[in-house]
């Protein structure tokens, strides 16, 4: 079979049902464990940072992007940052209109190289780029080490 354009639906490959991702394992690395474990028992966001460079990466990485040096600290920034870029999400995936848009922000960080991209609580209309905002991380006992431990982001101020 060719990865070209055939034009004809039949020939392309296609799952009728749903794919069995259960059954597979994607592990986190160190980093990444790292990362979630400080969320869910410390409501911390941390960034790698390298003790070469001194570059900070969020999501942490096993490496320096810049120097290749391993890296195995991390360091908290904080729950506030500004959002970089945004979505605004009006049709579900039913494709219906929803009852009330979704924000979807790109968050930065001071001084660190990436960030974290979720739901923002905010009206579209008030969404600025480089706005200020804060994470608002749920309770400890309702934490399960994944990324919906921050529920949304909220505009400061």
């Amino acid at each position: 079979m060719s990865w070209e354009k055939t034009g004809k639906f039949e020939d392309i490959i296609h799952w009728p049902s749903a794919m069995e991702v259960e059954k597979h394992v994607y592990t986190l690395g160190l980093a990444g464990e790292k990362f979630f474990r400080e969320l869910m028992e410390n409501g911390k966001i941390v960034a790698g940072r390298c003790k070469k460079c001194n570059k900070l990466y969020l999501p942490p990485r096993g490496f320096c992007d810049n120097c290749f040096e391993p890296i195995d600290e991390f360091v908290d920034v904080g729950l506030k940052g500004k959002v970089k870029t945004y979505t605004v999400v009006r049709v579900g995936m039913d494709n219906k209109l929803l009852d009330k848009p979704i924000v979807i922000a790109f968050i930065e960080f001071p001084n660190v190289v990436g960030g974290i991209i979720h739901f923002l609580n905010a009206k579209p209309e008030d969404v600025k780029i480089g706005m200020e905002v804060e994470a608002v991380i749920k309770p400890r006992e309702e934490r399960k080490g994944n990324i919906f431990d921050i529920r949304y982001f909220k505009p400061v101020g």
